[in-house]
C-alpha cells in the first residue's frame, strides 16, 4: 500500500467511523471501474498499488471547491489520497479510481472525468517548497507543448492544470504501460531489430521536436517512454515526465538530474 493511500481502517481511526463495507459501494462507482477495467484490459503489474474500496457519502461536500483543509499532505509533501476522492479543476471533476506510481516529484493517480467515458492520468506534485519551482516549470513547458501535434511528435498529450488543496495537478491522457514494464513483463528478452527501430525513430522524433523548441528532456529513459496501446498501435510511443525538463537557456552543467543507474 502507497503511503498516503487512505484505507478503509485508516479512515475509521481518523473519522471515527465510514459509511457503507467493500459489498455495498456505491453501485455507480462499481460500474465506473468495471467500464473502465473492460476498456483499458490489464492493471499493469509493475504498478501494484491499491487500495480497499470505501464508500462515504460525504466525500462529494467533503471535497467541494472552496472547502478549507487541513493536514491534507505528509511530512515529504505528498497529498493524502483517498480512493473514489474528487479532484475539481475550475471545469471538470474528477474522481480517483486507482493509484498508478510515484515519483521524486509527486504521484500519479488514473482518474475517470465525471460526466464522460473519459479516463485520465492526474499528476500530483508535492507542495513542499524544494519543488514548487521546478513544478512551473514544469507546467510551463507542457503549455509551450501543448501548442504542438502530440501524435506526430510523440510526447505525451496534458489537458489542463489545477490546484487541488495546495497541490499542483496536470491531467494527462492516459497511456498503457512504460517500455520498462514492457520488457520486464517479457524477462527482459531482447526485442527485434524491426521493433527497435520504429522506437527510437519515434523517439528521435520527440527529441528533435523538443531541440527545435529550445527544450531538454533531461530524464529519458525506459520508464518515461509510453507505449501508446499494444493492441491497436503496436509499438507506438510516446515520451513522458517533464518533472526534470528546462529551456536549454537555463540549463546547469553537472547538476544531479537523472537516476544513476542510466548515467
Amino acid at each position: 500500500m502507497p503511503p498516503g493511500f487512505i484505507t478503509e481502517d485508516k479512515r475509521v481511526k481518523q473519522h471515527g467511523r465510514y459509511t457503507g463495507t467493500s459489498s455495498q459501494v456505491n453501485m455507480k462507482h462499481q460500474k465506473v471501474i468495471k467500464d473502465e477495467n473492460d476498456r483499458y484490459g490489464h492493471v499493469r503489474q509493475n504498478e501494484q498499488y491499491t487500495c480497499t474500496i470505501i464508500s462515504s457519502g460525504e466525500e462529494d461536500a467533503a471535497d467541494a471547491p472552496g472547502t478549507k483543509h487541513t493536514n491534507s499532505s505528509n511530512s515529504e509533501g505528498d497529498y493524502h489520497l483517498m480512493q473514489h476522492e474528487v479532484l475539481y479543476s475550475s471545469s471538470c471533476a474528477y474522481e480517483v479510481l486507482e493509484f498508478l506510481g510515484r515519483g521524486t516529484f509527486g504521484q500519479v493517480v488514473k482518474c475517470w472525468k465525471r460526466g464522460t467515458s473519459e479516463i485520465v492520468a492526474i499528476k500530483i506534485l508535492k507542495n513542499h517548497p524544494s519543488y514548487a519551482r521546478q513544478g512551473e516549470i514544469e507546467v510551463n513547458i507542457l503549455r509551450c507543448l501543448g501548442q504542438e501535434n502530440a501524435d506526430e511528435y510523440h510526447f505525451v498529450r496534458a489537458f489542463e492544470f489545477f490546484k487541488h488543496k495546495n497541490h499542483t495537478c496536470l491531467v494527462f491522457e492516459m497511456l498503457e504501460q512504460n517500455l520498462y514494464d514492457f520488457l520486464k513483463h517479457n524477462k527482459f528478452q531482447p526485442l527485434p531489430l524491426k521493433y527497435i527501430r520504429p522506437i527510437a525513430q519515434q523517439v528521435l522524433t520527440a527529441l528533435a521536436k523538443l531541440k527545435s523548441l529550445g527544450l531538454i528532456h533531461a530524464d529519458l529513459k525506459p520508464e518515461n517512454i509510453m507505449l501508446v496501446d499494444p493492441l491497436r498501435y503496436p509499438y507506438r510511443v510516446k515520451v513522458i515526465d517533464f518533472g526534470s525538463a528546462c529551456h536549454v537557456s537555463k540549463a546547469v552543467c553537472s547538476t544531479y538530474l537523472q537516476s544513476r543507474y542510466y548515467r
